[in-house]
């Protein structure tokens, strides 16, 4: 390996290795519960996309963009407002 590119392993490790451990920490506070649950929500969003870049999350999406996937796919969607779907 060539000094320069060994130069440049070597100072990006410790960075590499710093956001590996941001990533535990805040999988493992994510997953204890101890989060805000719009902290947890936003936190879960951001490790999402970087499981599976260039995806959206269906729950994302508007109304009318998961009945045109859902139909697409064979299954019937109807948007029910929440006061509706509140009642027995």
């Amino acid at each position: 390996m060539r000094p320069p590119l060994l130069r440049a392993f070597l100072s990006m490790l410790p960075v590499l290795q710093a956001r590996e451990t941001l990533t535990q920490a805040n999988a493992t506070a994510l997953g204890s519960g101890s989060l805000k649950r719009a902290d947890a929500q936003r936190l879960r969003g951001r490790l999402e996309r970087q499981a599976e870049p260039g995806t959206r999350s269906l729950t994302d999406a508007p109304a009318a963009m998961k009945q045109a996937v859902l139909q697409g796919l064979g299954i019937k969607f109807r948007a029910v407002k929440r006061e509706e779907a509140a009642k027995p």
